[in-house]
């Protein structure tokens, strides 16, 4: 991901390539019509067809790929997989259709950075495009730079993450192949069964076993859930370091926002790809405070006395003695991790989401702002030091009329009676 940004500005003045596959001749005769005023200064290549695609892709280098699941002369996930040859720093879109199957979309996660929904705006494109540089320009900021070229303690994907994805990418992969993958780690699989049992999920039927949870939750939900788990164990041993913090306070509210933020997008949004991204980025928006523990302990203490006694934020807490904050330290982290964009976006700018820009309609942003917002007011929240307010303006500039006191009630009932591993109910 960092390595477009200096490949992207490296390019200077030189023209900037968009190549869209897709059939919807609709579609390509309003981007034809308005290309100057939407895409001043690109160079847009069109393709009808998977086969046409993929010649392009095979002869040139390009900057942002859009791949329309209409296609049908060949696999989706193959086009967008083959680009990574050829243009592996490209901003990869798919385009959606409303027939398309949830399990089928979010199994393309892996190989899209961004997704659309059809039919939509043309603008709607740009806003995408848009957002996506962004996202890249937030994360290699001077100030973030500075950061990085001190760390020398970063969370690695563990081997039995490594696995499962590489068995997602497998047709085959089932739920009984990805469930069998888990159940090899003893500990890492008890942990799991015992959070899909928690009230979390709200599973009417006890779940015995990691296949099982595969089916009831989604192969993606609990490959997250063992990453969780994974990252929070190797940094048990820096519990201690730092008074203000705890490691079980913090995995409890990261199990909580994620329920939250995900009953949230149920609610708003039928698109199966924004409710999971929107579960990720509850799940690891303050995964940031754990590179900064291993990595800045005595600033990071600093940071939690400062929040504590001057009744700030964590963030503000944190830019005043670092610089930067563990949101965006945290985007960083699930930028090499190869996480979606709207991923990386939501927990870089879950605290001010106003630094995402124009949303203009739901986002996993504004689901994780909000769950995050809930929780650190309710009761459980109580024991996680300095949250910040909901942003309200942000929310009704960007979206129709959000519901709030419908969202509260929703997180509500997620956070009653959670049971994590390592910490009391």
């Amino acid at each position: 991901m960092f390595e477009w940004f200096q490949y992207f500005f490296h390019r200077g003045n030189a023209t900037k390539r968009i190549l869209i596959v897709s059939p919807d001749r609709a579609l390509m005769t309003g981007i034809q019509k308005d290309i100057k005023y939407l895409f001043k200064g690109w160079e847009l290549h069109f393709a009808a067809d998977g086969r046409h695609g993929a010649h392009e892709l095979a002869h040139g280098s390009w900057e942002v790929i859009v791949v329309d699941t209409a296609i049908r002369d060949m696999s989706v996930r193959d086009l967008l997989k083959n680009s990574l040859t050829k243009s592996p720093n490209a901003i990869r879109i798919l385009l959606t259709n409303p027939g398309d199957s949830g399990y089928a979309t979010v199994s393309l996660m892996s190989v899209a950075h961004r997704f659309l929904t059809k039919p939509c705006n043309l603008d709607a494109l740009k806003v995408t495009i848009h957002q996506a540089m962004e996202v890249r320009l937030l994360l290699c900021s001077p100030q973030m730079q500075q950061i990085v070229s001190k760390i020398t303690v970063l969370p690695q994907l563990p081997q039995i993450f490594v696995r499962v994805m590489e068995e997602l990418d497998n047709p085959n992969a089932s739920a009984r192949t990805i469930g069998a993958l888990i159940a090899q780690d003893v500990s890492i699989s008890a942990k799991v069964l015992n959070v899909v049992n928690s009230a979390y999920f709200g599973v009417a039927q006890r779940v015995a076993d990691p296949s099982q949870a595969v089916s009831l939750l989604g192969m993606d939900t609990v490959r997250s859930i063992v990453l969780l788990f994974d990252v929070f164990t190797k940094f048990q041993h820096l519990n201690d370091r730092v008074p203000d913090f705890k490691l079980d306070a913090l995995q409890r509210h990261s199990l909580a926002v994620a329920a939250g933020a995900r009953a949230i997008a149920r609610k708003e949004s039928m698109d199966p790809v924004t409710h999971e991204h929107s579960y990720l980025a509850g799940l690891f928006h303050d995964i940031g405070k754990l590179v900064l523990l291993a990595n800045f302990t005595k600033e990071f203490a600093l940071a939690m006395r400062i929040c504590r006694e001057q009744q700030v934020s964590a963030s503000a807490a944190e830019w005043k003695v670092l610089g930067v904050t563990h949101a965006e330290v945290g985007g960083y982290l699930l930028g090499l991790w190869g996480f979606a964009d709207p991923v990386i976006e939501a927990c870089a700018w879950h605290h001010q989401p106003r630094k995402g820009g124009n949303a203009f309609g739901f986002s996993p942003l504004m689901a994780v702002h909000a769950a995050d917002a809930f929780h650190a007011s309710s009761e459980g929240g109580r024991e996680m030091v300095g949250g910040d307010k909901l942003d309200l303006t942000y929310m009704r500039e960007n979206y129709k009329a959000p519901a709030v006191p419908a969202w509260q009630e929703l997180c509500q009932a997620c956070y009653q009676q959670p049971t994590a591993p390592g910490g009391r109910s």
